[in-house]
């Protein structure tokens, strides 16, 4: 690597349960406290690009295609994210980092499926931009499934026969090292503050100089991911909404809105959420456990003293709508979390305004949706809050 580049493209790869996802966002947010909005977190399947759903419903068992078709569908899906996405991003300035939670490497390992060999996968990925750097985070199969202990017995396609994938991906990183780009293993298998710091002090050895990333302990970066979303900061994201659209009405004010909910971080949307739900009089009974999404309880009160109770989820810019909506099933089905008495669901999309990964109907598998399901996206949490700074309107259309 170039120590003077003027962008840097980080692949971080691993096992399911290895903790790249989590390790991901939190190196994302290290560098965005020091680099801000040049910093970019992405991730594959990318759902907004070609074919990221049909790759979606592969994955999840509901349609089954041929190794090559599964095959076309990734180099499709990655060709249209290189050009829609990471070029335009890393070539948009100096100075800028994209991460992205898998790559081809990936492919590699999932997608060498007799006829198809290593060799065939990585010539219809050839056009793809390579990574200046890959972290493979490297844990043991028992590892991983101890992570993934919390997740359904009806695992992803890609998530079984985990030792016999592990050993997969050491031959492909091989691959990948003969080709000449920079793969560099850590030890998952420590306590995942350890495996944060390993993966900082690779960065800062093959990054460029400018590429500044600070060192903190995991609960550090987490706190930095997942505020609690505590009254006083939502207050003061509320404050710099007031103050820049000050004296501002009608179209004006929507687009001043707009503008500054566009730039908020997920961490920012999700405490804005949680104070628009606090003021709208729904009483947060505190977070679920969940490890794989972030959840809390909600209660509400209405009239003839009923009380509706639900739950309010959190859909991370790296995860896919998926996720969550067989998180709901998964609780409903467990017969003893919230899901199974709550009365409604809602889900918080912190993706760009221009990348929704959670405004398409999803099919249920035959199952019934108990809960009511409602997804807010940024232009939605925009309104509510242009009715929070105008109470005359009284817009009911705004409530959550």
């Amino acid at each position: 690597m170039d120590k003077s580049a003027s962008s840097f493209f980080l692949v971080i790869e691993g096992l399911d349960g290895s903790g790249k996802t989590h390790v991901s966002r939190a190196l994302t947010r290290l560098m965005q406290h020091t680099h801000g909005d040049r910093v970019l977190l992405t991730f594959e399947p990318h759902d907004p690009s070609s074919a990221g759903l049909f790759i979606r419903q592969i994955l999840t068992r509901r349609i089954k295609v041929p190794p090559r078709t599964l095959a076309l569908a990734f180099a499709l899906n990655r060709a249209d994210h290189n050009d829609r996405v990471i070029n335009p991003f890393l070539n948009g300035g100096d100075r800028r980092a994209l991460l992205c939670d898998r790559y081809v490497l990936s492919s590699l390992v999932y997608q060498s499926v007799p006829p198809l060999m290593m060799a065939d996968v990585q010539a219809l990925n050839r056009g793809a931009r390579p990574p200046d750097l890959t972290l493979f985070l490297d844990a043991s199969p028992q590892t991983c499934y101890e992570r993934m202990g919390t997740r359904p017995a009806d695992r992803e396609l890609f998530e079984t026969n985990l030792a016999q994938t592990r050993q997969t991906y050491h031959d492909a990183i091989d691959v990948l090292r003969q080709s000449g780009e920079t793969v560099v293993e850590i030890d998952a298998d420590a306590p995942l503050d350890a495996v944060l710091d390993a993966c900082i002090a690779a960065i800062r050895q093959h990054a460029p100089d400018w590429l500044a990333v600070e060192s903190a302990p995991l609960e550090r970066a987490a706190q930095m991911l997942d505020n609690p979303c505590h009254d006083a900061g939502a207050e003061v994201l509320l404050a710099d909404l007031r103050s820049r659209s000050s004296g501002l009405t009608g179209d004006a004010l929507r687009a001043a809105i707009d503008a500054r909910i566009d730039q908020l971080s997920g961490g920012e949307l999700t405490s804005l959420f949680l104070l628009t739900l606090r003021r709208q009089g729904y009483k947060l009974t505190g977070r679920l456990p969940w490890a794989d999404v972030c959840a809390y309880g909600l209660e509400i009160a209405l009239p003839l003293e009923i009380t509706q109770r639900g739950a309010a989820l959190i859909l991370a810019e790296t995860q896919g709508y998926e996720q969550v909506t067989k998180k709901i099933f998964e609780q409903m089905d467990a017969g003893t979390d919230i899901l199974r008495v709550s009365d409604f669901v809602l889900v918080l999309d912190t993706a760009p305004r221009s990348e929704p990964v959670a405004g398409y109907e999803r099919e249920s598998g035959g199952k019934a949706m108990s809960p009511s399901v409602r997804v807010v996206h940024r232009h939605d949490l925009a309104r509510f809050v242009e009715a929070m700074l105008s109470p005359p309107l009284h817009d009911e259309s705004a409530a959550i």
